[in-house]
């Protein structure tokens, strides 16, 4: 059974996508009133779409002049990338000093099974986390893992936005085998409360991937 999606989540998927594909470009005006007329909603779920694109770093909100389309593609995963960044280098420092024993085992099990997903899957030539089947899946698990060990619901909250907006998730230039080197480091570092490599590993790991 597909999840339900409300009006307000296929607005604001069709504008995404209608951005991402160059048919509405960086500069577009994006008005309420149109938009509804176009999709036939009200303007209550166009107008929480465009809250959201503008939370996500698509567009940008002026009064009496409405949503506008703010950067091109590339220009938005940089910075969506160097934001996450920073947020997740700091929930991994504090994740360091508060992570279970359980929750060790846990990442190291779920590594375990996305470089055997990888593995077995590399004669597709998938590359990135994002490829085969269920291997986003699991790098997703694998990080909210470590920023839910950080205990601090706020910044979960902002960090889970910024993987929303790249919606199916990070992509990484790089072989499942690279990652999941990075993360069997990322765990030891955890596993041994070492806070600054933690998070400095993180960090290196999700800037590396603009590569």
């Amino acid at each position: 059974m597909q999840p339900y999606r409300s009006k307000t989540d296929l607005v604001a998927d069709e504008i995404r996508l209608r951005i991402r594909s160059g048919e509405i470009q960086p500069g577009a005006v994006l008005r309420q009133r149109e938009l509804a007329e176009q999709f036939g909603v009200s303007p209550t779920p166009v107008r929480e779409a465009l809250s959201r694109l503008e939370a996500q770093g698509f567009v940008t909100s002026e009064p009496h002049r409405g949503a506008t389309v703010v950067r091109r593609e590339a220009e938005r995963v940089r910075e969506n990338y160097v934001i996450r960044a920073t947020l997740e280098a700091l929930a991994a420092e504090m994740a360091a000093g508060r992570i279970s024993a359980e929750t060790i085992d846990a990442l190291r099990e779920t590594n375990r099974r996305l470089l055997a997903t990888g593995t077995a899957a590399a004669s597709g030539g998938s590359k990135g986390a994002t490829g085969p089947p269920g291997l986003s899946e699991l790098n997703h698990r694998f990080h909210m893992l470590i920023y839910d060990a950080a205990g601090s619901p706020l910044l979960r909250s902002m960090i889970d936005q910024l993987w929303h907006a790249l919606d199916p998730g990070p992509a990484a230039n790089r072989s499942i085998v690279e990652s999941a080197a990075q993360h069997d480091a990322i765990v030891e570092a955890l596993a041994r409360g070492d806070a600054e490599t933690a998070s400095g590993l993180v960090r290196d790991h999700i800037l590396e991937a603009l590569d």
